[in-house]
């Protein structure tokens, strides 16, 4: 599509990567650095993702027709595009829990986790999801 918004996603990408990382970094190292005080602004990279992926789905749809079929193509596009992508991570995150700490399992909310469908963060099999 465009190389420079690619590069910009790309970018945003490791920005929010860094800063979920940030913790364990500090935890393991305990230095301050550059890197650090970068990634603690990495929560920005998720309004780039935001604007960008605005952006895409504009670009993407704008000349086609506006009819139900049509929205019905996108939707289920969509919705496989990022479940096929979550599913694989979510089972093995159950299989994970279900072997080291069973217990976990009775305090979260599987089916929300399942389908992204649940608002608290803390009922979350995958919470950064």
């Amino acid at each position: 599509m465009f190389y420079n918004i690619q590069m910009l996603r790309a970018f945003a990408a490791i920005v929010v990567f860094l800063h979920h990382a940030l913790p364990h970094y500090t935890t393991m190292n305990g230095t301050a650095s550059l890197l650090i005080s970068f990634a603690e602004y990495g929560y920005i990279g998720v309004d780039i993702f935001f604007v960008i992926s605005g952006f895409v789905i504009c670009h993407t749809t704008i000349h086609k027709e506006r009819n139900y079929h049509n929205l019905y193509k996108f939707v289920k596009h969509r919705m496989l595009r990022i479940y096929l992508g979550y599913w694989p991570f979510f089972f093995i995150a159950f299989l994970l829990s279900y072997y080291s700490d069973p217990q976990k399992l009775e305090r979260i909310d599987l089916l929300g986790s399942f389908f992204l469908t649940n608002s608290n963060l803390y009922d979350l099999l995958l919470p950064v999801t």
